[in-house]
């Protein structure tokens, strides 16, 4: 796993999914995350030989999925964008080395790009948010132009492994902010019924990660 105090990667705030996450010290945490990011760029060696000239990740917070992005693709033309306004400046500082990067802000519901714009979307831990995640899909499904990258909670998975460690119990185990919770096979019902046809599903614990491309 790329370690993101290494790569001088900063938090947009305490507690934020780079300190509880990339930068966790607690070895299940380390153990699980990196095995999620090894997960993610074997999706990304599964294209193999095929082109990807420009890639869009639609929510990418403070960028390091972005970073894994640009590290892959050096050649590509990158956007990484996200709704919010509190982790613009945080993602501009952290991709700023990278200068096939572009920082945006974009709201995935209604994406600011032409159809069939790019080789390669992303979405990684950002449909379980939106109140709207099949519009959300639809517009991710309209930029591109080959593949999207899709990964959510893997429920009830999710949820039991939160409640196993003492976290949530109120929401009996839901993080907040999660609105939607979809199985691996509730995922792969959502995600073929709007026009995608899934060419690799994996399941790092506690995730379901499809490799889909568009019909």
């Amino acid at each position: 796993m790329i370690d993101a105090k290494e790569m001088n990667f900063q938090a947009s705030r305490p507690g934020s999914n780079v300190d509880v996450k990339y930068n966790s010290k607690n070895p299940i945490t380390k153990l699980i995350v990196g095995n999620f990011v090894a997960t993610f760029n074997r999706f990304l060696d599964e294209l193999g030989d095929e082109e990807i000239h420009n890639i869009l990740e639609v929510g990418a917070g403070e960028g390091y999925i972005s970073m894994l992005l640009a590290r892959k693709y050096s050649e590509a033309q990158i956007i990484s964008s996200d709704i919010s306004k509190t982790e613009f400046e945080t993602r501009k500082n952290n991709l700023a080395q990278f200068k096939n990067v572009q920082v945006m802000e974009a709201d995935g519901c209604h994406l600011p790009f032409s159809d069939n714009a790019f080789d390669l979307v992303v979405c990684s831990e950002v449909l379980e948010h939106i109140p709207g995640p099949h519009v959300a899909l639809k517009e991710i499904h309209r930029v591109g132009r080959k593949y999207a990258l899709l990964s959510v909670p893997n429920e009830p998975l999710w949820h039991l492994l939160n409640m196993a460690r003492g976290k949530y119990w109120r929401a009996f185990g839901n993080t907040p902010g999660h609105i939607n919770a979809w199985s691996p096979w509730g995922f792969g019902k959502f995600v073929t019924q709007l026009n995608f046809d899934i060419q690799k599903r994996i399941f790092p614990i506690p995730w379901t990660m499809f490799l889909a491309k568009k019909r």
